[in-house]
C-alpha cells in the first residue's frame, strides 16, 4: 500500500511536470518564434551560433543531453549578413547560419522532449499501480482521476468512476468535476463490449441528482438505442424523486420509444419507467396526449400498443378511445395472460361515460363469462342505465383488486417497482397469434 502511494505521488509530479513543459513548449513555439519572424532582419546581430558541440552518439550516452542542446554559442552580433535573407557565417565553427536557427542562449532547454518523457514515465507508474490493484485510487487527487479519465485509458475505469461519484455525492467537489463525471458515466451507457458498466453508470447517475441532468438530456438524442433508453430511465428516476419541471418534446419521444418490447426491460425496466413518466405528466402538457395517440395508431409493437391504450384510458384521452377500445376489451377475456384484465378494466373505466355505448354493444354479443361480468362491473361504476342493480362482487373469482370502484385509477394495478411483469406473456400470445395469421394467409 505504501509503495502504491509513493508511485501515485511520483506519477502526479511527472504529470504536472509534463503539463508545465508542454505549456512552455507551446509558448516558445507560437510566441517567441513569432517575435523572431517579425524582427528577422536584426536577428543575426543578437543571436548565438546553434552548431552542436558534440556528436550525436555522445548525446545518446548521456541521457540528460537529450533535454539540453549544447551549442557553439559564439556571439554573432557583429557579423555581417551574407545575403538578403540575413544568413551569417560563424567565425568559430565556420557554419552558415540562417536567422531562424539562431539561439538566445548557448544551452537551450528542450521542453517538448521533457513533456514527452515525463508523460511516458507517468503512464508507466500508473500502469504499475493498476496491475497491483485499485487500492491507490482512493488516495489519488480528484483532478488526477479526472485527467486519467479524460485520456480514455481503461485502467480500473469502473473503480475510478465509483470513487469520483463517491466524492461528488459528498458535496465537496466543484461543479466542473460533477459535470465531467456525468459525461464519463453517460458515455458508459452505450452498447459496448464492457460488461455491466451501463448498469453501474445508471446507479451512479441516479445518486448524482440534478448535476447529472444536462448530460442525461444530451444523451436523449444519441443514435445508440441503449444509451438513449438508459439515460431516459435515469432521468425519470431523478425527476420522480425531485419533482422537476414538465418534460420537453425529446424526453416525451424517448419515453414513448421505451414502451416497446426490447431486451433492456429486464435490466432497467424501461417500459415501466416510461409508462409511469408519461402518466405522471399527462395533464401538464398536451404534447403527451398527441404523442401517445399517434404511437397507438402507428406502432407495430404489441407491447407499445397495449401500453399506449392503457395510457389513453388511465389519463382519459378520449381522442384515442376508438383505437384503444378493441385492445383493452380483448384483455377482459379469460385468456392465458395473467393480470391483463386487472390493468385493462380501470383503463376502460377511465374513459368515462364516452365508453358506455361501446361496452353495451360488446356486452350484447360477448360469449366470454369473465368479459361479461367485468363489463357489468365497469358499467355499474360508471353509473350507466344498463348496469345491474347490484355491483358484481368478483373478488373471489377474478381479482381482489376490483374491490374498489374502477373509476379510482391506480397505476399500481399494472405491477410493482416500475416493472410490468405480465407483459412478456401478453407479447408472447400476440406474437404467436400474428405468426398463425401469417401462416394462414
Amino acid at each position: 500500500m505504501l509503495l502504491d502511494r509513493i508511485f501515485l505521488w511520483v506519477a502526479c509530479f511527472l504529470m504536472a511536470l509534463a503539463l508545465s513543459a508542454f505549456v512552455w513548449f507551446s509558448i516558445r513555439l507560437f510566441v517567441i518564434r513569432r517575435a523572431r519572424r517579425l524582427d528577422r532582419g536584426s536577428l543575426h546581430r543578437r543571436g548565438l551560433c546553434p552548431t552542436p558541440r558534440s556528436l550525436w552518439w555522445v548525446d545518446a550516452l548521456l541521457p540528460y543531453r537529450l533535454f539540453f542542446r549544447h551549442a557553439c554559442g559564439y556571439d554573432l552580433s557583429r557579423q555581417g549578413a551574407l545575403d538578403a535573407a540575413g544568413a551569417v557565417r560563424c567565425p568559430e565553427c565556420g557554419e552558415v547560419i540562417q536567422p531562424r536557427r539562431l539561439l538566445m542562449s548557448p544551452m537551450r532547454f528542450r521542453p517538448g522532449r521533457m513533456a514527452f518523457a515525463s508523460l511516458l514515465l507517468c503512464m508507466g507508474c500508473l500502469g504499475f499501480m493498476s496491475d497491483r490493484g485499485d487500492g491507490w485510487i482512493r488516495y489519488a487527487p480528484t483532478y488526477t482521476l479526472v485527467g486519467i479519465q479524460e485520456t480514455g485509458v481503461a485502467w480500473q475505469e469502473s473503480s475510478m468512476r465509483r470513487e469520483l461519484a463517491r466524492r461528488v455525492n459528498t458535496g465537496r467537489e466543484s461543479g466542473w468535476v460533477s459535470h465531467r463525471l456525468a459525461a464519463f458515466l453517460v458515455n458508459d451507457l452505450r452498447d459496448d463490449n464492457v460488461d455491466w458498466n451501463a448498469i453501474d453508470a445508471v446507479e451512479q447517475l441516479g445518486r448524482m441528482g440534478t448535476s447529472a441532468l444536462p448530460a442525461l438530456r444530451g444523451a436523449l438524442t444519441s443514435s445508440d438505442a441503449q444509451q438513449r433508453k438508459y439515460a431516459f430511465v435515469t432521468l425519470a428516476r431523478i425527476e420522480r424523486a425531485m419533482d422537476l419541471s414538465p418534460p420537453d418534446g425529446q424526453t416525451i419521444a424517448v419515453a414513448i420509444e421505451s414502451l416497446r418490447d426490447d431486451a433492456y426491460e429486464a435490466y432497467v425496466a424501461n417500459a415501466g419507467a416510461g409508462f409511469e413518466y408519461l402518466y405522471r405528466h399527462a395533464r401538464e402538457t398536451a404534447e403527451i396526449q398527441w404523442a401517445v395517440v399517434r404511437a397507438l395508431r402507428t406502432t407495430d409493437d404489441p407491447q407499445q400498443r397495449l401500453l399506449c391504450a392503457l395510457l389513453c384510458g388511465y389519463c382519459g384521452f378520449e381522442r384515442g378511445l376508438r383505437d384503444a377500445y378493441p385492445i383493452l376489451i380483448e384483455c377482459l377475456e379469460d385468456n392465458d395472460v395473467a393480470a391483463d384484465a386487472r390493468a385493462a378494466a380501470p383503463a376502460l373505466a377511465g374513459f368515462g361515460p364516452a365508453v358506455i355505448p361501446f361496452l353495451e354493444a360488446t356486452r350484447r354479443g360477448s360469449t366470454d363469462p369473465q368479459q361479461r361480468i367485468l363489463i357489468d362491473l365497469i358499467l355499474f361504476d360508471l353509473g350507466a342505465a344498463s348496469a345491474p342493480a347490484v355491483r358484481p362482487d368478483i373478488r373471489g373469482t377474478v381479482s381482489w383488486m376490483f374491490g374498489s370502484p374502477l373509476r379510482d385509477i391506480n397505476v399500481s394495478r399494472l405491477g410493482g417497482g416500475g416493472s410490468i411483469y405480465w407483459l412478456d406473456d401478453y407479447v408472447y400470445v400476440q406474437r404467436k397469434r400474428e405468426a398463425g395469421a401469417g401462416q394462414a394467409q
